[in-house]
């Protein structure tokens, strides 16, 4: 393939692998040094597997922010592990066609729900449980962070916490 050099030129590869797409988001950024008209990329493919067994939540730490005015501000970090060597691409419901990858429960009645960290709202759907991501899982590492708002009356509440995958350590703050 022959890439015009001038400035301002750029290519996005995009390699489709079975049910994941590779890379996804884009990875790192290479660009040619001056005279340099060869360049040699690594692209890494995985194969593609539906079996969580290799996933699960290494960490899930909650910090309640913030109590005031009938709400509560809470913070959630959840870090998730692909320990095996094959992408996980979740299960597709077969009456929706959707695609779910990560399930993220959440106490009821969230509101206000942002994605600091982790997630794209165009992967990301919500519903009464909480969030289903459709993004695919490769192995090692991600790290998804959440703000969302609980609203309570009288002096208490009491939270309630649901886990979708295994999950080794759980923290409230």
């Amino acid at each position: 393939m022959r890439l015009d050099q001038t400035k301002g030129s750029w290519l996005i590869l995009k390699v489709i692998s079975l049910e994941a797409s590779i890379p996804s988001p884009p990875s790192a950024t290479v660009s040619f040094s001056e005279n340099q008209t060869l360049l040699t990329l690594d692209l890494i493919v995985y194969d593609a597997t539906s079996s969580v067994e290799n996933v699960e939540i290494l960490i899930d730490h909650i910090i309640i922010e913030g109590a005031g005015e009938g709400a509560l501000l809470i913070s959630e970090s959840i870090t998730f592990r692909n320990s095996g060597d094959m992408t996980y691409v979740g299960t597709t419901d077969q009456a929706s066609g959707a695609r779910e990858v990560l399930r993220m429960p959440l106490p009821a009645g969230y509101q206000d729900i942002q994605y600091i960290e982790g997630l794209m709202e165009c992967c990301v759907s919500q519903s009464e449980y909480g969030l289903s991501d459709s993004m695919d899982l490769k192995p090692g590492l991600k790290k998804v962070l959440l703000q969302y708002r609980l609203l309570y009356g009288g002096k208490s509440y009491l939270f309630k916490k649901s886990f979708q995958h295994r999950t080794s350590a759980f923290y409230i703050l």
